[in-house]
């Protein structure tokens, strides 16, 4: 039977939880920004690559402040719809009203699999780093 890897305690990341949140903040303004004229300076295609990214931390850092690997996931999942969604309605709901320029945005499904795919990388990340740790300490219950 493989060891679990219990969740990293979150009193041993006493900043995990801010920085958490800053992320998510952080991660909607951009997820929700007006797209740069031009198409910015990212590779064409590169739009899966960082959403993929920007979810991986998200998870990382939900399980440094002590969320299982589920709710982790699960949270990852919502703010994955939320992003979507409020890139459908950023420009009715929030910019038109406002008087500003059109954001440009819009829902892509293919982003929410991106999002998805870096959430379970950034759980198999702090699994594989936690086993590792705990091998590291001797507390490894099947060596290799």
């Amino acid at each position: 039977m493989p060891s679990r890897t219990p969740p990293p305690r979150a009193d041993r990341h006493p900043w995990a939880r801010t920085a958490h949140a800053a992320w998510v903040a952080a991660m909607l303004v951009a997820l929700w920004a007006p797209t740069p004229r031009g198409g910015g300076f990212l590779p064409p295609g590169s739009d899966k690559v960082v959403h993929a990214l920007l979810f991986a931390v998200l998870t990382v850092l939900a399980r440094l402040r002590g969320a299982s690997p589920g709710r982790a996931l699960v949270e990852a999942a919502v703010l994955a719809v939320v992003s979507e969604v409020g890139q459908a309605l950023a420009d009715d709901v929030l910019f038109g009203p406002l008087g500003l320029p059109p954001a440009g945005r819009t829902a892509d499904p293919w982003d929410a699999m991106a999002d998805l795919a870096g959430a379970a990388m950034g759980l198999g990340v702090v699994r594989r780093r936690a086993g590792a740790g705990a091998r590291r300490n001797g507390r490894d219950s099947n060596p290799r």
